[in-house]
């Protein structure tokens, strides 16, 4: 009993660091002072699920043995590609940029600028990136 407590309390914790990281980091991201609507709220709902769905793994993380701010930027980069990708913010095969998806892509790509900056990503992967988000872009089916 007392382990299971143990486990989900140190969930809870590791969960709310990453979601504190990803929500400062989104909210730095989409930050350029014009009027798009918002990514935040379908990114950080669509990371929580993900976080939640990892409960057994994510209950093991000690603050030592994470990088909870490289896993952050890892999801922000992940999510924000897939929902592109999905179709959910699509018009006729190209983003709809009345949706949130302008900011997305913003967020996506100042993500894989970050993970540039701080040697988790190569220029080449950057640009692989790119290429292939535009692809399933323009067929996400």
């Amino acid at each position: 009993m007392f382990n299971f407590l143990f486990k989900q309390s140190r969930f809870i914790k590791n969960k709310h660091a990453l979601l504190f990281y990803c929500s400062g980091y989104i909210d730095q991201f989409e930050n350029d002072g014009d009027f798009y609507l918002s990514c935040k709220e379908d990114l950080l709902e669509d990371i929580t699920k993900e976080i939640d769905s990892s409960k057994d793994e994510i209950s093991l993380w000690t603050e030592r043995s994470i990088d909870f701010i490289e896993i952050a930027i890892r999801m922000i980069c992940t999510h924000s590609y897939d929902l592109l990708a999905s179709g959910k913010y699509h018009l006729h095969g190209h983003i709809n940029y009345a949706s949130p998806a302008r900011r997305m892509k913003q967020v996506h790509e100042r993500a894989l600028q970050w993970g540039f900056e701080h040697g988790y990503v190569s220029k080449e992967d950057m640009e692989e990136d790119a290429l292939a988000l535009e692809e399933d872009i323009s067929f996400p089916f």
